[in-house]
């Protein structure tokens, strides 16, 4: 590592507008201390190092932490025992805790894990790739927050020195700012490039505030079949608290989706991790899901949804559209959802719909429905045209039903297409 091309914190500060987050690494062997600090150093954010359970506490009282990669085996004050009172702490209970291991990466451990408030648990050794990974989502969400905060305390010395109507212009830019910066943040997560073989991808997502709850990824396997996999969400409202549940929902499938690949699967572990997030966190929110997962060797699909809309399909051969139709409780509102997974097989020439709400409750000027119906006349209309050509004409479409009216809810689409 060249230490001399590494900026000090109050430079990057100044470049980018942002504070550096505090991380906190915990291990009692300073070699793992080092090696955690070293794999993190690309983040360039602000590393707090313990080599103590009693340590770390004392670093918890001084400043709040993005994150906290702990240690479970410790001498005097093991991993477990200082996440307890972590989450026994108001100001500390919400941060997030990841524990790594070495050694206890039994089932029993990794349960007790969870039960004491982790939202991770990493085996050593583990993909640095996966860790910078894991920790930037927790980096950015600290950053945002702290971005608000900021907002919130502006308004309110405004409001004291009654200076508002004077400042409100200037605020509102600020403001605007803040929000744009949440907003390129939250898109940076979504892929917007795509290289499957067998395959045209089309996706679009366009939020009816600044930020917004629907989100969709489109994944790729290469081990064992080639696979496709697409999924679509809507978390429930709008605007920064949709948009904050929109990032764990993201992060938790995508992580989860490399253990369970399959549709019914993944939506089952999802569920139940969403679930402990939004109620350690005392948010009452929840998530439709959609997903479609294509073998491009045997050309099967598994579909399955989670209280979300069905997925449309484009048959080639039979020049028609279909709904797919399945049944599975929205993410979050139970600890334990049920989901059920429709198979089918796929030709040359299909195309796969996958939609959020925001298209078939758009609204006019009259207060009439988009509906489903007329976006399956637009594809039955358009099927053999190309997933871009289907896609730009149902985003143009939509726009030009609700012309004159404030979009009211999040749109995202994503149409895959068989080659």
């Amino acid at each position: 590592m060249n230490l001399l091309n590494v900026k000090p914190m109050p430079e990057i500060a100044a470049e980018t507008g942002i504070e550096p987050a505090p991380i906190l690494l915990v291990d009692d062997r300073p070699e793992n201390l080092l090696a955690m600090e070293a794999i993190l150093e690309p983040l360039r954010q602000n590393i707090v190092k313990a080599s103590s359970g009693t340590e770390a506490l004392k670093a918890l009282l001084q400043q709040d932490f993005a994150a906290v990669l702990l240690d479970v085996q410790m001498p005097g004050m093991d991993g477990f025992e200082l996440a307890t009172l972590l989450r026994q702490r108001p100001r500390s209970q919400h941060i997030p805790i990841i524990f790594v291991t070495a050694i206890h990466n039994s089932e029993p451990y990794i349960s007790k894990g969870y039960q004491v408030g982790a939202v991770d648990y990493l085996f050593k050794p583990f993909s640095p790739d996966i860790l910078i990974a894991k920790v930037r989502v927790f980096v950015e969400l600290f950053q945002m927050q702290a971005r608000l905060r900021a907002i919130e305390r502006r308004e309110y010395e405004a409001r004291l020195e009654q200076t508002r109507r004077q400042h409100e212009a200037q605020l509102l830019k600020q403001i605007l700012r803040e929000l744009e910066f949440a907003r390129n943040i939250q898109r940076s997560i979504l892929p917007t490039t795509f290289s499957m073989s067998g395959t045209r991808v089309y996706a679009d997502i366009r939020a009816a505030r600044e930020v917004g709850g629907d989100f969709y990824d489109v994944i790729s396997s290469v081990s064992g079949d080639p696979t496709v996999s697409c999924i679509i969400g809507d978390v429930m409202g709008k605007g920064m608290p949709a948009a904050m549940t929109m990032v764990l929902a993201l992060t938790v499938l995508r992580e989860l989706h490399r253990i369970h690949p399959a549709p019914m699967e993944l939506f089952a572990a999802a569920n139940n991790r969403i679930f402990h997030q939004l109620h350690q966190a005392d948010v009452a929110n929840n998530v439709s899901a959609a997903m479609v997962s294509l073998n491009m060797r045997t050309m099967e699909a598994r579909y399955c949804k989670a209280g979300h809309e069905d997925v449309l399909r484009w048959s080639s051969s039979r020049q028609a559209v279909e709904t797919l139709q399945a049944v599975g409780f929205f993410l979050g509102t139970f600890e334990e959802g049920q989901y059920d997974e429709f198979v089918f097989t796929v030709e040359k020439g299909d195309k796969i719909v996958l939609y959020t709400d925001g298209i078939t409750e758009a609204r006019n000027l009259a207060g009439d429905l988009f509906g489903v119906e007329r976006l399956k006349a637009l594809i039955q209309g358009h099927g053999n045209e190309s997933a871009d050509d289907i896609g730009n004409l149902i985003t143009q479409e939509v726009s030009a039903f609700q012309s004159g009216r404030e979009q009211a809810d999040d749109i995202a689409l994503v149409i895959v297409e068989i080659l």
